[in-house]
């Protein structure tokens, strides 16, 4: 669990310096962060010490979603100790997006796309610089314009591409060099994290 691992991580950290977790309390159960039986609970803790213990005793066992909560309510008083923990946050995502990317490759990267996911993925490469993937696939200037004078709106413009570049490269137009462009065109997290859902999920 995301929220157990950073707050065992840095829990001497958010003891030794969460100083008056009165408000810090009184903040995460009127979001409905803490519940009323944990609410009760730190309440009647009588050390401040304590308090902070059970609050974090809490907060380990919260979901993803609501640890970003906690971590901003925590940055109305404690802004370096929150940027600590959403660090930590997103870090996380990345390591997962890099070890969803590389079972991706590891099962399919050999595969040629096919055009009908291609065609549903260029909605949303289209959104970004896709041209600079196009350079990465070894398209020149020329045959970008051509793609453009080609086709009314940019999602074709894409799709035109991807289709010419899968017929002149064959079985080398697989996952592996698609998703190598990507990552020379700085695209990989956003749009190869949506190609694989769409090649993953249901048809």
């Amino acid at each position: 669990m995301l929220a157990r691992s950073i707050i065992g991580k840095h829990r001497k950290l958010l003891i030794s310096n969460i100083v008056d977790s009165g408000m810090l309390t009184e903040n995460l159960y009127g979001l409905g962060i803490l519940k009323e039986r944990q609410y009760q609970i730190i309440q009647s803790q009588r050390i401040q010490l304590d308090k902070t213990i059970k609050i974090l005793d809490c907060v380990q066992l919260l979901s993803a979603k609501d640890f970003v909560v906690f971590c901003q309510v925590l940055s109305e008083d404690y802004p370096w100790l929150a940027k600590t923990l959403l660090d930590c946050v997103k870090l996380n995502e990345i390591n997962e997006d890099v070890t969803q990317t590389t079972s991706f490759l590891e099962k399919f990267g050999e595969e040629i796309p096919p055009e009908k996911q291609l065609m549903r993925w260029s909605r949303t490469l289209c959104k970004f610089e896709w041209e600079n993937v196009f350079y990465e696939l070894g398209y020149t200037s020329s045959d970008i314009e051509y793609f453009k004078q080609s086709e009314n709106t940019p999602p074709m413009q894409c799709m035109k591409g991807l289709v010419q570049w899968l017929r002149n490269e064959g079985k080398s137009a697989n996952f592996n060099a698609l998703f190598q462009a990507l990552k020379g065109a700085e695209l990989q997290d956003i749009c190869g994290e949506n190609l694989i859902q769409i090649c993953t999920g249901p048809t």
